[in-house]
Parts: C-alpha cells; structure tokens; sequence
C-alpha cells in the first residue's frame, strides 16, 4: 500500500487491551495491496480513498486481506474496521438465533460475514440480515451492532446507503443501552423511525416476520 497523506483523529490512538476491537493505524493496513491516494483515521475507522478521482468500485474487495477486520466500500472508499469484541459478537450471535428461530418460509437469516452490494460504489457486511430467498441480491433486514467504534458510520452512512438501495428495514442495537431501533421504510422511501425498544421491554414486531424482541436478552 503506498499512501501520500494520513490523517488521524484522537480516538484513533485512544489505547486497547487487546486485538479485538482495537483502533485501527497505518501499521494495521499493510496487506492492502493497491495503490492508496489518501488515508483518513475517523473514530477509530480507516478509510483508504483513491488515487483515481471515480474511487474504487466493489471488484477491488475481492483483494482485501483475509483477516478479523471488516472491508467494506461506501461511494468509492474503502472503510476498514477494527475486529469487533466479544459482546459485539455475542450480541450478533444472540440476534442471529432468535430471528432463525422465527424465520418464516422462504426468508434466510445470516451472520457477517455476507458481502451486500448495493451499487458499484457500495458493498457492506451488515452484522445480522434476513434475505428474501437464495438468489436475491439485496435483504429485507440489515441489522447493525454499535461499537465503540464506527458509531457514526453505521448511525448516518450506512443508514443513508440502506435507504438508497431501498432496504425495507434497518434496526440498530446499542449494547450499551441496550436498546434496539427500528427503522423501516416510509411512503416516500425514507427511513422513519418506528420503535425503539429499551432494556428489559419486550416487543413483537413484524418484519421481516413476526418476531420478539428483547434487548436485554441480547447481552446474556
């Protein structure tokens, strides 16, 4: 990886006990192999914009290093983010077994990682999804686990890049709430917010099927 300029922000070298979850510096994108115009360090993310003004398009992943990190491209940048930490991932796997215990003819549920292109500038690995069937390209649900990390990035931008593809539905868990937000798509195809659901409350919601809900349940 060759870079001409980085830049970092505080959060990028706020100390870690250990690898999972660890913010993300130059050291840390090494086995990126194509040419790199730019690094920008942003709450403890990577992004690696191109030497090309077009950005990169989705084939590029296709070279990412096979490691715990997650690649994903958003309008033609490639963000990299730390590996996620234990409650994180328990967190994901708890979500993952409740919707497969409710899944409903036809629907698969699926656990990160699953690449979902949404455009040639776009490709994201949400952390819980429910696809349609099979053969579909874009899910009915994606569903995003906060971090420490990256908060911004799956609050704003990949909410707004879910929207655009015209996914039906987004929820996003706070382990530190805990708490999950539901969003869903409005007449206009703009995501409204239409439930959120906090510590031990219980909920039955109906997207993608019918399904209880309860965060707490989330952080055993």
């Amino acid at each position: 990886m060759t870079a001409v300029a980085v830049k970092h922000d505080p959060v990028s070298h706020e100390p870690a006990s250990g690898p999972a979850g660890r913010p993300l510096d130059i050291a840390g994108l090494a086995g990126w192999p194509l040419p790199v115009g730019q690094v920008d360090f942003d709450e403890g993310l990577a992004f690696l914009r191109a030497v090309e003004p077009g950005g990169y398009t989705v084939d590029v992943l296709e070279h990412a290093p096979h490691d715990r990190r997650r690649w994903e491209l958003l309008d033609g940048v490639v963000v990299v983010s730390p590996a996620p930490d234990y409650r994180h991932q328990r967190v994901v796997l708890r979500l993952g077994a409740v919707l497969l215990a409710a899944e409903r003819a036809g629907l698969h549920t699926l656990i990160a990682p699953f690449d979902v292109p949404v455009s040639v500038t776009r490709k994201f690995q949400p952390d819980v999804l429910v696809m349609p069937d099979q053969e579909a390209v874009l899910p009915v649900l994606v569903v995003e686990v906060l971090s420490r990390y990256g908060r911004t990035y799956d609050t704003r931008h990949k909410r707004t890049a879910y929207q655009e593809a015209g996914i039906r539905s987004y929820w996003i868990i706070d382990p530190q709430v805990p708490s999950v937000t539901v969003h869903r798509l409005g007449r206009h195809g703009v995501y409204e917010v239409v439930d959120t659901i906090r510590g031990d409350d219980r909920r039955e919601l109906t997207e993608p099927f019918p399904v209880t809900v309860r965060p707490a349940d989330l952080l055993l």
